[in-house]
């Protein structure tokens, strides 16, 4: 007793194992049996001297385990929402059509289209497009132009907004690094015009766009979009005004006939009219796809074997300290037996052990997990050029807080084996 209170009076290694830890001695005061009590003290308490085992550092990796994992989740079920949902991505129409044939065929058949889909009345949107190339500050950037004839433009801008003047434009976010641009910044453009020559003008950055592999760009983050009148010249303003005006003033953008983007009435019913479309005009039907370097992506699942590649880590760190503590203190486990103890017992005090570990990784690991998914999807959205919605899967969580107490457990039945069959006698005659 009396060097016990000594070792209080002096501090030190010996007065903090002297000092139970708070959560033992709540559950000491709770009643908890005698394997509970030991198994939390030895996941908490390092212990001092030759007694001592990397308690922390099991602590520390069980914590960064499931926060990589829980990450790796949010990330998951972010990619799955993300590719799953076409308006994410920027795939805002439903089809769009692309006249063919020569000049004067295509133009004829675009206003033919025209009128026949604005008659439609499953049709609820309908915009003209066209795209090809022009110089941004020196650099060839694939272009979009357009205009709504009913309903919004059907594109998205992730920052920002979509241009609204004759002299704003919108940027991928990819095409935004390469330039060096930022929203509101100025921007020189270059338009060869198809009648001959080139005009270059000052246009304002007006927010980053999400652009869809289908619109042409170069996929995900790449390319530009103008308005219609943005790019045009003056030739088709004697036209009157129609679907005969609008393809001359597509044609007179990029040197084509066009495209027409439209969106269906949601459900089986828009799902029967864009088939019936199909039917009547199968060379100038197209169907929008998704994005295939995002697909990729998911089925190689990098952040998921990163999460892996880091759970390894806890896994191994926490069985190093698990045979550790067998080790050293196989003293402690003998006095154990000699007071009453069984085989039974002193497994189920290794298997709280690695329980408390693992609960404190799910407890400190999960919500930090979650924030770091969260911003990393939000950097990767950034980065790639789509807009961002973080998910977060309730069951994937649940179901990686059981499989993490279980696995732990299961990498703890060597040890508590080991510890269960130590001899009192061979124990303390060894100390």
């Amino acid at each position: 007793v009396r060097t016990a209170r000594r070792a209080v009076r002096g501090g030190g290694d010996a007065a903090r194992v002297l000092r139970p830890s708070r959560t033992r001695v709540l559950l000491a005061s709770a009643g908890a049996p005698p394997s509970t009590l030991i198994g939390v003290g030895n996941a908490l308490e390092r212990g001092y001297g030759r007694a001592a085992v990397p308690a922390r550092t099991a602590l520390l990796g069980s914590v960064l385990a499931v926060t990589a994992l829980s990450a790796a989740v949010v990330f998951g079920a972010s990619l799955g929402h993300l590719t799953s949902t076409p308006v994410l991505y920027g795939q805002w129409y439903d089809a769009w059509f692309s006249p063919s044939g020569s000049s004067q065929a295509s133009a004829a058949q675009f206003s033919a289209l025209v009128t026949t889909l604005e008659h439609d009345p499953d049709i609820t949107d309908i915009a003209i497009g066209g795209g090809g190339g022009v110089m941004i500050d020196g650099r060839v950037v694939s272009a979009l132009a357009g205009a709504a004839l009913r309903g919004p433009f059907p594109l998205v801008a992730s920052v920002g907004r979509l241009p609204r003047t004759t002299s704003e434009v919108a940027l991928g976010a990819t095409t935004l690094r390469q330039l060096g641009a930022h929203v509101g910044s100025g921007v020189r453009v270059t338009v060869q015009q198809p009648t001959g020559g080139s005009r270059t003008s000052w246009y304002r950055v007006t927010g980053t766009m999400v652009f869809a592999p289908s619109d042409g760009t170069g996929g995900l983050g790449t390319g530009a979009i103008f308005t219609l009148d943005g790019l045009l010249t003056p030739s088709c303003g004697r036209l009157p005004a129609g679907a005969a005006q609008n393809a001359c003033r597509l044609r007179t953008v990029f040197g084509a006939g066009g495209e027409i983007l439209v969106t269906t009435v949601p459900g089986p019913r828009g799902q029967a009219d864009l088939a019936r479309l199909a039917l009547a005009y199968p060379a100038e039907t197209n169907l929008p796809y998704p994005p295939t370097s995002l697909l990729n992506f998911g089925e190689v699942n990098f952040p998921l074997l990163f999460g892996l590649a880091v759970a390894l880590f806890g896994a191994a760190t926490l069985v190093h300290a698990l045979v550790v503590s067998v080790g050293r203190r196989r003293r402690d486990t003998g006095l154990l037996k000699v007071l009453g103890f069984v085989r039974r017992q002193t497994a189920f005090a290794m298997s709280w052990q690695t329980t408390t570990v693992a609960v404190v990784g799910l407890v400190v690991g999960i919500p930090l997990g979650i924030a770091a998914g969260r911003l990393g999807w939000d950097l990767f959205a950034g980065y790639v050029g789509f807009v961002a919605v973080p998910v977060v899967v309730a069951w994937g969580l649940i179901a990686l807080a059981a499989g993490t107490i279980a696995v732990a457990n299961l990498l703890a039945a060597g040890p508590a084996i080991a510890a269960a069959r130590i001899r009192p006698a061979a124990a303390l005659r060894a100390e």
